[in-house]
């Protein structure tokens, strides 16, 4: 892997690229506003240098102001094939989040659960650090659409500021039985209950 300012960012494979799906994530430092261009091109190269395959100007996210949420974290209790495993999920907030702010309010979280994942719904998703939510009904189960949901606010409630700090997340799935790839888990963080409007989508790497 190399980077450079002119040319972006440079993958070299080990070996021929074979029909199917690929995922690679990478960190990069947003800038304090979105630039004038925010797209991104991916130019796919042979060994020697010619272009195969390009797909140019992908429009970029835009860029949150007021966001202080670093990259989450995500681990596994076991990585055995086609076992229960308990996934925790760490979202640290660097200051609080107050709905006043450019930002704007956080009214709910989303998790999307891998493809050849099954959410097990009949353990109960463990707010382990005192997220600030409901009293009761807080976690949704979205079995076929592989979807975990945790509301923070209650219905038509006004959003409450959450406080800085580390909070864990854990629910169980059964794992797939094989997987050629790493999982790529998708953290979001909604303005809605429903999640229709979202403030930001984190992707997140996976076991293999």
């Amino acid at each position: 892997v190399s980077c450079n300012s002119s040319s972006g960012l440079r993958l070299t494979l080990n070996s021929t690229m074979v029909p199917g799906n690929y995922s690679f994530i990478l960190g990069l430092l947003c800038p304090p506003v979105a630039p004038p261009e925010n797209a991104f091109s991916i130019i796919l190269k042979d060994h020697v240098g010619n272009v195969l395959d390009a797909s140019m100007h992908l429009a970029g996210r835009p860029v949150i102001d007021g966001l202080p949420v670093l990259l989450p974290e995500l681990t596994f209790s076991t990585s055995e094939a086609s076992t229960e495993a308990e996934i925790t999920v760490v979202l640290e907030f660097l200051t609080a989040l107050d709905p006043d702010s450019s930002a704007g309010a956080v009214r709910a979280l989303q998790i999307m659960v891998p493809m050849r994942y099954g959410l097990i719904t009949r353990h109960p998703v463990q707010n382990l650090d005192g997220l600030p939510t409901p009293a009761v009904g807080w976690y949704h189960f979205f079995f076929l659409s592989g979807l975990v949901r945790v509301d923070l606010v209650e219905g038509d409630a006004s959003p409450r500021i959450l406080p800085a700090g580390r909070y864990r997340l854990s629910f169980k799935v059964r794992l797939p039985e094989w997987s050629s790839r790493p999982s790529i888990w998708l953290i979001s963080l909604c303005r809605d209950l429903s999640c229709s409007d979202l403030l930001a989508s984190i992707p997140v790497a996976g076991v293999s």
